[in-house]
């Protein structure tokens, strides 16, 4: 607890310096504390129950080495590595699944941005409206484009009917030719609709069907609020709306795009970037979405892929050490019954392979339990996490080699090994040692 109060500060600085200081910190290393404090209690009242059965064999038992129980089934031994497998392969996946939803082109519908191929921004220039309707002309113009939309952002006041009044930001355009992710609703089509993203809407405390008004040169209108989106960008506190009444200075204009498949994307850019910068005179950007989003959500993107790494290297460390010594507690605790298995005839090898054998099913019945928990329970995990900033509705973008060949892969030989290491100890085991007695 204490080494990850320490390791969490410079695995978040980046992120605190994108997005800010989490609000409810304290309520972070609460959850902490108590987490540590269920292990710590788990460990020692597992430790207690053992103990108490020791009270309960009588001074004579322990002297002539009789148990005074006949031992169960040892296959619910085994359920504890299939357990401790199924954790291991869950810790992996969850943030490596993490990892490539939010790295993925896809990911962009969740983030508030139109996900075409190329995006055109014009920023920090004079006369916005003027250059945006300019790059419009020259894109319907444009053979190698297959279609376009055109979004201008401005900042317009809004009222409540409880009297609640503020500064909303507003994207103006057609949103039905890239859309968004919508948890409810659909995109503005009309004039009075306009739609809110998550943040905005739990704020405002608004859904589907409610009103707004936003005030203009002219007076105030109302809109209908028609949706609720997923929005990570500008703090996820946004606005969509087809047209909005009056005039009102623009901010700044956006372009998505997509080529024709026949267009090279590179050769295009390379081609066009120079013509758009003397027009916007330095203040427009043609980039791809995919380098939009390295851009965007590099550093987190970094550092989740960090924490992916670090938490195979440690998951695979504590699985090969938990299963090496549960391996050689059991063959402790059979040494009775290995002793006469040698005596009969049976060789060492075999009776490993006895024990290896129920070892892997376990082992294969805790990496299927750990590949639905990591790719289910795990995807309800960081909806939760990323609802936080703007994003959800998502499920994982999984990378299908990685789940499901590659993390599996290492969780079993790892565990095979371990558990392979484990049961050498029965070589020690001499034949004799049955005609001894049984021993608890």
């Amino acid at each position: 607890l204490i080494a990850a109060y320490f390791i969490q500060k410079p695995l978040s600085r980046q992120i605190q310096q994108l997005y800010g200081k989490v609000e409810n910190g304290a309520w972070i290393y609460l959850l902490a504390i108590i987490c540590a404090a269920i292990v710590l209690a788990i460990q020692l009242l597992s430790l207690w129950r053992l103990l108490r059965r020791t009270e309960k064999i009588s001074a004579i038992n322990c002297l002539q080495g009789i148990p005074d129980k006949k031992k169960r089934g040892t296959l619910r031994q085994y359920i504890f590595i299939g357990c401790v497998t199924a954790v291991s392969l869950f810790l992996m996946l969850t943030p490596q699944n993490l990892y490539s939803t939010i790295s993925s082109p896809k990911f962009v519908n969740y983030m508030g941005i139109g996900s075409g191929q190329l995006r055109l921004d014009i920023r920090q220039t004079d006369d916005i409206s003027e250059k945006t309707a300019q790059i419009q002309k020259c894109l319907q113009e444009d053979g190698d484009i297959s279609r376009f939309t055109s979004l201008q952002t401005i900042s317009c006041p809004f009222e409540l009917a409880n009297g609640t009044t503020g500064n909303l930001t507003v994207e103006i355009g057609d949103h039905t030719v890239f859309p968004v992710s919508y948890t409810s609703g659909h995109a503005p089509e009309t004039e009075n609709e306009l739609a809110l993203s998550i943040l905005n809407a739990k704020e405002l405390g608004l859904k589907t069907g409610d009103k707004l008004s936003l005030t203009n040169d002219t007076g105030m209108k109302s809109y209908t609020i028609c949706g609720i989106y997923s929005d990570i960008t500008n703090g996820g506190k946004t606005a969509k709306a087809a047209a909005v009444a009056g005039k009102h200075d623009v901010m700044w204009s956006v372009f998505y795009l997509t080529l024709r498949e026949s267009v090279s994307e590179d050769k295009w850019i390379n081609t066009h970037q120079q013509y758009w910068n003397e027009i916007g005179g330095g203040g427009v950007k043609l980039v791809s979405i995919k380098e939009y989003v390295n851009k965007t959500n590099g550093q987190i993107i970094s550092q989740i892929k960090l924490a992916s790494i670090v938490a195979v290297i440690v998951t695979a460390v504590i699985l090969w050490v938990v299963v090496l010594l549960f391996m050689q507690l059991v063959t402790q605790q059979q040494r009775y019954d290995i002793s006469l298995r040698k005596a009969l005839g049976f060789s060492s090898s075999g009776i490993e392979k006895i024990y290896l054998k129920k070892c892997i099913i376990a082992i294969f019945t805790g990496i299927a339990a750990g590949l639905a928990g990591g790719n289910f329970i795990g995807n309800l995990i960081a909806q939760m996490v990323l609802s936080s900033m703007g994003a959800a509705g998502f499920t994982f973008i999984l990378d299908w080699k990685m789940v499901f060949v590659l993390l599996p892969g290492i969780v079993l030989l790892i565990a095979y090994f371990a558990a392979k290491t484990g049961v050498r100890s029965i070589k020690k085991i001499k034949a004799y040692e049955c005609c001894m007695g049984e021993r608890n």
